[in-house]
């Protein structure tokens, strides 16, 4: 566990941190809304009912609306949802490869901050101080 520790410290040491200070790595999941009012969203899809289909305007192969009166057009929005935090990018790539399969809408890594979580960043600093101590022998 030590040597770990020590690895996670070094990776902090090492590591981009974006421009952002106390960084914190997020894996984050889309999430699409869906359900409102055309007249108040740009994106939008259509529904079939009967078919359970939905077919969305930022899909490949999009050209038109389908036509039918069993189609429903509605509005959507995605948004970005935090799934997991790490103290690395590496962290955050290790859940991905291992949990990402449950993400369908995909995921990104994204960095936010720990600034006014003094425990985080405590425990932030002790891990890079333990990585710039010499490895006994």
């Amino acid at each position: 566990m030590d040597d770990e520790l020590l690895r996670i410290g070094g990776l902090l040491l090492t590591q981009d941190n974006l421009c952002t200070e106390h960084p914190m790595f997020c894996v984050q999941q889309r999430i699409r809304d869906v359900g409102f009012d055309v007249s108040l969203y740009d994106q939008h899809c259509w529904h079939n009912r009967r078919q359970l289909e939905t077919i969305y305007d930022d899909e490949a192969g999009f050209t038109q609306a389908p036509e039918g009166d069993e189609w429903e057009e509605y509005g959507y929005r995605d948004r970005w949802e935090t799934v997991m935090v790490a103290f690395t990018r590496p962290g955050c790539e290790d859940y991905i490869r291992q949990n990402g399969h449950n993400h369908p809408g995909g995921t990104r890594i994204y960095v936010e901050s720990f600034r006014r979580c003094q425990e985080m960043i405590y425990i932030r600093e002790w891990l890079m101080n333990e990585a710039k101590k010499p490895v006994a022998t």
